[in-house]
């Protein structure tokens, strides 16, 4: 039986510094049925030459060029273009073990057609593609009940963790361009509103953290993250206050280890101040382990990990023998309790099994 076609959206502007190894990793797939599009942004870089060097030498791949719209327009196109059943994202900076797509399929196909996304655990790395030991590490399992808790913890990571459906994301109106800097993970959750997901529990997606990442330009992301916070509540007010107040809480909390580690020191006190006076508790739900790490990279330094700071696609399984991190146990009580919330789809959303089964 032929494999289902996988098509691997990569939209990218200026990314010629990373973009090679990131288009070599997910065409050394061992899921081979695949084509990858690019969509060049309006790059002013080599970008574009990279891409159409190895569209010339792997018919697999397809560059398209546009003008700079932003990633959601980017994203957006590469869909209209696939030709796949399943969509799978890729930044132009992060990279895939080889397994990733296979482990990902199998799982999509076994689960069914009411599972509209199936995503992986993910580990950041460096400029030089190294394991960072005590780097952000994306490590949840949530699954028949996905949007409440990605609400609260956006658990998905980043959209390179992401297998899904065409027809799914079709049905939802494909990428929201309203939101240009969350457009994956809103992607994610109105797919959550009507589809469960399912995880491959492990370590296939090296998550690249550079100075000049969104993540550590948190004046961009706080006015963003409050209006979909907003948004969502407004449009569920089945759900709980509490809920929307703790993911503020840790909204801030994140904010505050951004700024703190970029020098921010008087900004990043007042986030950790605005955070405890949402969430009393959320000492009690940090790991230990983690606060040292925190102060150690104040001080210009990284504390030694589980793992060695070796090349993402050399370590091998070593990311998965050390596991996920171990949460306190107000924390693991906080989960499996997010996990049990009852939201209502939104009127008119189709049923759960109305998507075509894998052939």
């Amino acid at each position: 039986m032929q494999e289902p076609l996988v098509s691997i959206i990569v939209p990218v502007w200026n990314a010629a510094r990373t973009l090679r190894e990131t288009l070599e990793s997910a065409l050394a797939q061992t899921w081979r049925s695949l084509e990858l599009i690019v969509v060049d942004d309006g790059s002013q870089d080599a970008t574009a030459g990279i891409a159409a060097e190895l569209a010339a030498r792997d018919p697999r791949v397809r560059l398209h060029r546009q003008p700079n719209g932003g990633c959601p327009v980017a994203r957006n196109t590469g869909l209209h273009l696939a030709r796949g059943e399943f969509i799978a994202t890729l930044d132009g900076d992060d990279l895939w073990q080889p397994t990733k797509l296979e482990k990902q399929m199998a799982l999509m196909q076994a689960s069914g057609p009411g599972t509209a996304l199936v995503y992986c655990w993910s580990w950041a790395i460096d400029e030089r593609s190294r394991v960072i030991p005590n780097g952000i590490i994306h490590a949840f399992s949530f699954d028949e009940n996905p949007f409440p808790p990605l609400i609260m913890y956006g658990f998905i990571g980043n959209g390179s963790t992401m297998l899904m459906r065409k027809a799914a994301m079709l049905a939802v109106g494909g990428y929201d361009t309203s939101l240009p800097h969350y457009d994956e993970g809103m992607m994610a959750l109105r797919l959550a509103e009507r589809w469960r997901f399912a995880v491959v529990p492990e370590f296939l997606v090296g998550y690249r953290i550079l100075a000049t990442s969104l993540s550590h330009r948190t004046h961009e992301t706080e006015q963003f993250h409050a209006e979909l916070l907003d948004r969502l509540q407004a449009e569920h007010p089945e759900l709980p206050a509490w809920l929307f107040r703790l993911t503020r809480a840790k909204f801030e909390l994140y904010a505050a280890k951004r700024d703190l580690k970029v020098g921010r020191h008087r900004r990043g006190l007042a986030r950790l101040a605005r955070a405890m006076a949402l969430d009393p508790l959320l000492p009690l739900t940090i790991r230990p382990k983690g606060v040292v790490a925190q102060l150690a990279r104040l001080t210009g330094r990284e504390m030694a990990g589980r793992v060695p700071a070796e090349h993402f696609l050399r370590v091998g399984d070593r990311l998965d023998r050390a596991g996920a991190p171990v949460m306190p146990p107000l924390e693991r009580r906080r989960r499996a309790r997010v996990a049990t919330l009852a939201a209502h789809k939104p009127a008119g959303a189709p049923p759960r099994l109305m998507l075509p089964a894998a052939s």
